[in-house]
C-alpha cells in the first residue's frame, strides 16, 4: 500500500502544480509563472504515467490533462494582456505626442512686427495687410473665431487670430481681425496688442569663479 501511494507522488504533485496553474493562468504577470508550473506540471504527469503504465493511470491522466489547459490558458492570457499593454502604451505615447504637436505655439512677436501691420480700410480690409504673409512668419495662431461685418449693401466675412503667450508671469498677446476678399484673401482691417515691448526674463546664468 505504501508502494503504491509512493508510486503517486509524481502525480499529486503534477496535479497540484496544474491546479494552481489552472487558478494562475487568468491573472496578469502571474500568468507567466503559472504557464512555468503547468510545464513542471505537465512533466510530472508525464513521469507519472510512464512509472505507472501497468497500474492505475487517472490520477496521471487528470493532472496531464490539467496542465496542458492550464499552460494552454497561460500561453492565450500572456498573449491577449501583452497586446493591451502593448496598445495602452502606443495609445499614451501617441497621445502625449499629440498634446506636444498640438501645444501652444511659440510667441515671436515684437513691438516692431506689430506696428509694421498695415491696416486697410475698416469695412473692405483694402490695403491692409494680408493674412497668408503673417501665418507664414508668425505660425499658427493660438485660437480664432469667425464673424461678419454688414453694411448697408453687403456682408463680409471676418475671422480673427488671436496669438498669446501663456507662459507664467510673461502675458503677451497679438489680436488681428481680417475681412474675406472676393480673391479669397483675407486682410487686416484691425489690430490690438498686449505687452509686447515687455520681454520675458531669462534666467541667471551661474558664473563659475
Amino acid at each position: 500500500m505504501e508502494q503504491k501511494s509512493e508510486s503517486h507522488v509524481l502525480g499529486i504533485i503534477a496535479m497540484t502544480l496544474a491546479v494552481i496553474t489552472l487558478l494562475g493562468s487568468w491573472i496578469p504577470i502571474l500568468n507567466t509563472f503559472a504557464f512555468i508550473l503547468g510545464l513542471a506540471a505537465l512533466i510530472f504527469g508525464v513521469i507519472e504515467l510512464w512509472i505507472n503504465r501497468k497500474n492505475k493511470k487517472t490520477l496521471g491522466i487528470i493532472s496531464t490533462v490539467l496542465a496542458v489547459l492550464g499552460t494552454g490558458i497561460s500561453l492565450i492570457t500572456i498573449s491577449t494582456y501583452e497586446s493591451f499593454f502593448e496598445e495602452y502604451l502606443y495609445n499614451y505615447e501617441t497621445y502625449w505626442e499629440s498634446e506636444e504637436t498640438t501645444s501652444e505655439p511659440d510667441f515671436t512677436w515684437t513691438q516692431k512686427d506689430y506696428d509694421d501691420l498695415v491696416l486697410g480700410d475698416s469695412t473692405t480690409g483694402a490695403g491692409g495687410s494680408n493674412l497668408e504673409d503673417i501665418r507664414a512668419r508668425f505660425g499658427e495662431p493660438t485660437s480664432t473665431s469667425d464673424g461678419t461685418v454688414e453694411t448697408n449693401s453687403q456682408s463680409f466675412q471676418t475671422k480673427t487670430y488671436y496669438y498669446e503667450s501663456n507662459q507664467v508671469g510673461d502675458y503677451r498677446s497679438v489680436t488681428l481681425a481680417f475681412v474675406k476678399q472676393e480673391n479669397g484673401d483675407w486682410l487686416l482691417i484691425s489690430k490690438a496688442a498686449t505687452d509686447l515691448d515687455i520681454q520675458p526674463e531669462e534666467p541667471e546664468k551661474e558664473t563659475v569663479t
